[in-house]
């Protein structure tokens, strides 16, 4: 158990830190970060991080910081600091720690380190002088280095660099950070020498091809001569040597490609993340100013959060009420802004948790160690049968085609003896609405989810298809909806009709006059009303 100890990260703004000290706190350590007074990317770290600040370039600067730790998440940042400091720096961590985790580089595994630079090997060299349990992650370039072409793809949309054909197994950097945080906070990873790589072998050109499919643009790859990148990379910050080293990979990488290996999943019992996955998440970077996301974003962004504010209470309260183990295998469909995958993750600390959904924009793989983000439609979604202890899917049933065979295929994935809870909607006949705004507004809105195939019926028949599907213990909870109801509730259908209203004005479905009436019904307890049922069930399937 972390709960108690205390790590600390140097260079901790990094495109590496935000990920390790997120991770970290998701297992209940205190994390530190050591960052200089005006670094500019300080928010990067996620909340709840202690800041100490300080300088690798001056070791008793370290002193608080290094106080009472356990462990050190070590990052050296070579490219503004030599490592004339590195001996001084690691006294003073063998004084204190116990355990070190060093961020080192492909180039020692494979022999260039030496011949190329000494940074990481003479750090690793010094750290296996000392007492300290040491892991140390040769890691290959992160999928972070495709920011560098960010520039050309929103400018033009042809990458000029040279090696297009450099064959690379970029590794997220979260999946790095995953590894360092397993070795500080688990027993047998002590004396290993990691090779910390991605899942896949793509080339550049590949990379640029990959973004370009995620931001819906074609992308073009032109060769350049190196001579001509390396000015411009010594320009932008490069240390001289460090540019020629990674050019002179790069070419050897054309004939002969990056090493790989399995440790991301070896390491953490969940495969590495695909440069797919990386560039989804950051898609944005990549995005001209006009094709980013649109306007009201942030609104939408509002309403999944309010959403889960509404609901998350009695669904909390329904998990807690089965045995849930920490070892268990657990599935969210449709997770949206990722609440309960969190807590899913925090109850299920020693298991693992998918968060499943088709937009996954507001997802952070980074809260949890355990926790894997999946951009799929669960319709598509294949699942080895018996592998699974828990599955909770909330408002997705009801937009499926085929909800039944869907259900059928999903509680296939459960193991003996696992549950599955869903929660759906019924809406009530629109004509037995209070108000005659209520009863044009949710007739409206009843019509256009017909129109994209959703059932608004479909909540009403778990209890019988749960049933059918041969689960047992199945139990329900239904809760009355609507305006008045509850103050969150009313808060949540005014920000639905801000966002979706003037869509429905535009198609002439609601008239602007029934939309301003029944948003002024909101507050009028002479229209409270009850306009859907949520139907909660869940039920467990057989052991045999």
């Amino acid at each position: 158990m972390t709960a108690q100890r205390t790590f600390l990260i140097t260079a901790a703004t990094g495109n590496v830190g935000p990920h390790a000290a997120a991770q970290l706190l998701a297992t209940g350590a205190t994390v530190r970060a050591l960052v200089l007074k005006d670094d500019p990317d300080i928010a990067k770290l996620p909340e709840g991080v202690e800041l100490h600040y300080g300088d690798l370039a001056d070791p008793d600067s370290l002193d608080p910081a290094l106080d009472g730790v356990h462990g050190v998440f070590w990052m050296w940042p070579f490219f503004t600091l030599g490592v004339e400091t590195a001996p001084a720096v690691l006294t003073k961590i063998e004084r204190q720690a116990e355990r070190i985790v060093l961020v080192s580089s492909v180039g020692v595994h494979i022999g260039l380190e030496r011949r190329d630079n000494n940074c990481h090997a003479y750090l690793e060299e010094l750290i296996e002088k000392t007492s300290l349990d040491w892991t140390f992650l040769r890691t290959t370039g992160f999928m972070a280095n495709a920011f560098g072409f960010a520039g050309q793809i929103k400018g033009g949309g042809t990458v000029h660099f040279p090696h297009g054909a450099a064959a690379r197994t970029s590794v997220h950097e979260g999946d790095l950070a995953a590894v360092g945080v397993h070795a500080l906070t688990e027993d047998g990873h002590a004396g290993k020498k990691y090779l910390v790589t991605g899942p896949e072998v793509l080339t550049q050109e590949e990379q640029v091809h990959i973004i370009g499919e995620v931001i819906g643009r074609q992308l073009g790859w032109r060769d350049v001569q190196a001579q001509a990148a390396r000015e411009e990379m010594v320009k932008s910050g490069w240390p001289p040597a460090y540019a020629d080293g990674a050019l002179d990979y790069f070419a050897m990488l054309t004939t002969q490609p990056e090493v790989g290996s399995t440790v991301v999943a070896d390491v953490t019992g969940r495969p590495a993340r695909t440069f797919r996955e990386w560039v989804e998440e950051h898609a944005d970077a990549f995005r001209a100013d006009d094709t980013k996301a649109p306007a009201g974003a942030e609104d939408e962004d509002a309403l999944a959060l309010l959403w889960e504010r509404v609901y998350d209470p009695l669904t909390t309260e329904i998990l807690a009420s089965l045995p849930i183990g920490r070892d268990w295998r657990c599935l969210e469909v449709g997770a949206g802004a990722g609440s309960m995958s969190y807590w899913l993750a925090a109850q299920a600390d020693q298991g693992s948790v998918i968060a499943l959904d088709t937009d996954i924009r507001r997802l952070d793989e980074r809260r949890a160690p355990n926790l894997t983000v999946v951009r799929q439609d669960v319709a598509e979604a294949e699942v080895e049968p018996d592998s699974l202890d828990l599955i909770l899917a909330r408002a997705v049933f009801e937009h499926l085609p085929k909800a039944e065979e869907t259900f059928e295929r999903v509680v296939r994935w459960l193991a003996p003896g696992g549950w599955i809870l869903l929660e759906d909607f019924y809406f009530l006949p629109s004509e037995h609405a209070v108000s005659p705004a209520a009863r044009a507004l949710i007739g409206a809105y009843f019509a256009g989810w017909k129109a994209v195939g959703a059932d608004m019926h479909w909540g009403r028949r778990l209890p019988s298809t749960f049933a059918r599907a041969g689960l047992t213990s199945v139990s329900m909870r239904v809760t009355p909806l609507g305006p008045g109801q509850d103050e969150l509730d009313s808060e949540l259908i005014r920000l639905r009709m801000k966002l979706q209203g003037p869509a429905m004005i535009e198609r002439g479905v609601v008239s602007a006059e029934n939309l301003e009436a029944f948003v002024a019904s909101l507050d009028d307890p002479r229209d409270r009303d009850v306009t859907m049922l949520r139907f909660c069930v869940w039920g467990q399937k057989p052991e045999s």
